[in-house]
């Protein structure tokens, strides 16, 4: 026997409250619009909670974050090996840095140089291919 949930909602700029039986029903008059809602097993403690103000439980922290200071994140000792960081970088792309535990770099300019016009070449060499593969497709 399927159990019966209640959803309970509030739309903040109408400050329209209610009570359905389903989600659908809950769903389309939430979405796209700033609102609250949650699901109850009973249609009481839907009411309790839109009576309360429909706020949602802050639930309490399980454990707390220790934020280090500078100077203990600079004595942490990193062990010997290569670190590697990617971010999207500056709107150009993927930046890439690969450095010792030091923080120098491991790769230059020079050979990141080398690396983008091999991939440029591979680049052409393809377009190259696909215009023999598409002119050999008309002899055949």
């Amino acid at each position: 026997m399927k159990k019966t949930k209640f959803y309970a909602y509030k739309i903040v700029a109408t400050k329209e409250t209610g009570i359905v039986d389903n989600w659908k029903e809950c769903a389309s008059k939430t979405q796209g619009v700033h609102a609250k809602y949650k699901g109850f097993t009973s249609k009481t403690d839907a009411q309790k909670w839109i009576d309360s103000g429909a706020e949602y439980e802050k639930k309490p922290r399980t454990t707390t974050k220790k934020k280090l200071s500078k100077e203990a994140i600079l004595n942490i000792k990193l062990r010997s090996g290569i670190y590697f960081d990617a971010g999207t970088g500056r709107g150009d792309g993927v930046e890439v840095r690969i450095s010792d535990k030091y923080g120098k770099s491991l790769i230059n300019n020079s050979i990141l140089k080398t690396i983008k016009l091999i991939c440029i070449i591979i680049t052409y060499l393809v377009k190259i291919l696909q215009i023999i593969m598409a002119s050999l497709l008309v002899y055949f």
